[in-house]
């Protein structure tokens, strides 16, 4: 959903709630996003499919950026490990060997 100023923060806080994942997005950026997708006349019908188009992108990013964390904390801890260790080298598919 778009910020609206205090308009969108009511039911920003209740779908969450009701099992709803939500992305508040900055108004300015999905303009932007909207122009990229080429759709140039502003109905509801249409800011309701690009902010969902718009959300599934930045869902993907936020998961991407989760990895990436993970992924960099896990070779922190195994890099410390001797390399003896059966957990050594094991992030990603690493081997022992």
């Amino acid at each position: 959903m778009e910020s609206t100023g205090i308009y969108h923060e009511a039911i920003a806080l209740v779908l969450p709630s009701s099992g709803f994942q939500i992305i508040i997005s900055n108004p300015g950026k999905a303009k932007k996003f909207s122009q990229s997708l080429g759709l140039v006349h502003k109905t509801d019908k249409l800011d309701s499919y690009m902010l969902a188009r718009y959300g599934d992108a930045q869902y993907e990013r936020v998961l991407l950026s989760i990895k990436r964390m993970i992924i960099g904390i896990g070779r922190g801890l195994t890099a410390s490990l001797p390399p003896h260790h059966p957990a050594y080298g094991s992030v990603l598919g690493g081997s022992n060997s």
